[in-house]
């Protein structure tokens, strides 16, 4: 069993341990697409196979957000003090006035300043990090994940797959060799970062595609960056996702009759490495999988999650006007004693720039039907 608390174990095969051995820190601290290799097994010695004991999938960070109407605020505060226990005041997160802060950094805020804390209708947003989570048992953190989610719109998800060994793993520097040369798919931009602590290695991450993205993925040492392992002994993949791919997988994966199973296939579906191309195998399904990521793959179907994209709406456009642009408006304009309205003129001029898009197209027969049905009022 594993001595990380809050998570699910993996079924399969393991490969077997091969020729491993601790690599030797390098002398200088370099990042970016030209950090080095650390020293290492090569591959050509191990047979392109990695090494682990064994491995676990867990969820390392949700964030919710529920509109109002529905009792959201009041039933997840509840649900909350049950597992976290007792809460005190803080400020809200997201835009959000108000805020509730739990056990372990578990954060609960809402948008209505003359809500009590924690009670009421208002709109909310509930975020739960890897700390407050890594407190639960791998059975309680994932029902709590599936009864906080109910009713509401998974913003962020982060699930970890972690590979343990009592001496090197050597997954990390398996995709840094393998982005260096031109074998990782389905991402176009990486970066490598080796962190020093003077003559020490204190860090080893890889990361693949941009943070800006709904999907970002950093394959890093955990064992170092805890200071609970030596270099290689624990490593992590963690995958990232945002927006409207983090509704779609949270839905998927939180409701799915068997968590582990499939959070191990969205994982390895959010990668791939494969031999390099050429001529009539330049597309990427008719490339090799690289051996040691079938290794990891062994005991999964890779699920590559494609988010279903929602219409943008007049009431969602008004929503977001409502409840994430208006408060922090009105509040820059109570700082100054000044109205919504002018604060607006002043921030982006009297008449600024009208630019076509497809989300106006789908906006403007909407509003006009609104227009229709509520005039505006006549001028002063």
């Amino acid at each position: 069993m594993s001595d990380i608390p809050g998570q699910s174990f993996i079924p399969g095969t393991q490969p077997g341990d091969g020729e491993s051995g601790r690599p030797r820190p390098a002398r200088e601290a370099r990042a970016a697409r030209t950090a080095p290799l650390l020293p290492g097994p090569p591959a050509c010695n191990t047979g392109g196979k990695l090494a682990w004991t064994h491995r676990a999938i867990s969820i390392d960070w949700l964030r919710v957000s529920f509109r109002a109407g529905g009792g959201h605020l009041d039933r997840v505060r509840k649900l909350l003090g049950e597992v976290f226990g007792p809460s005190e005041e803080a400020p809200g997160l997201w835009g959000y006035k108000r805020g509730l802060a739990f056990r372990g950094g578990a954060r609960l805020s809402w948008a209505n300043v003359g809500e009590e804390a924690g009670t009421g209708d208002s709109s909310c947003c509930v975020e739960l990090q890897g700390g407050p989570l890594g407190t639960l048992d791998p059975a309680a953190r994932v029902e709590l994940c599936k009864r906080v989610a109910v009713g509401g719109r998974v913003t962020r998800l982060d699930l970890a797959l972690d590979f343990f060994h009592d001496t090197y793993v050597g997954l990390v520097r398996a995709v840094h060799e393998a982005c260096i040369a031109e074998q990782l798919c389905q991402f176009r931009k990486w970066m490598a970062l080796v962190p020093h602590d003077g003559p020490d290695v204190d860090g080893y991450s890889v990361y693949l595609g941009s943070m800006k993205s709904e999907r970002y993925v950093c394959v890093y040492d955990k064992g170092l960056e805890t200071g609970t392992r030596e270099l290689g002994q624990w490593e992590r993949v963690e995958v990232r996702w945002s927006g409207d791919a983090a509704d779609h997988v949270g839905q998927d994966v939180l409701g799915a009759p068997e968590f582990g199973a499939r959070a191990f296939d969205l994982v390895l579906g959010s990668m791939s490495f494969r031999e390099k191309g050429t001529g009539n195998d330049g597309h990427v399904n008719r490339r090799e999988l690289l051996p040691w990521w079938r290794d990891v793959c062994d005991g999964g179907v890779p699920r590559a999650m494609v988010p279903k994209r929602e219409k943008r709406t007049l009431g969602r456009f008004v929503s977001w006007l409502r409840e994430s642009v208006l408060p922090t408006v009105c509040g820059l304009g109570a700082a100054v004693d000044r109205g919504h309205l002018e604060v607006l003129e002043h921030l982006v001029g009297e008449r600024p720039r009208i630019r076509s898009s497809p989300t106006l197209g789908l906006l403007l027969a909407d509003f006009r039907e609104s227009v229709q049905a509520r005039p505006f009022a006549a001028p002063f």
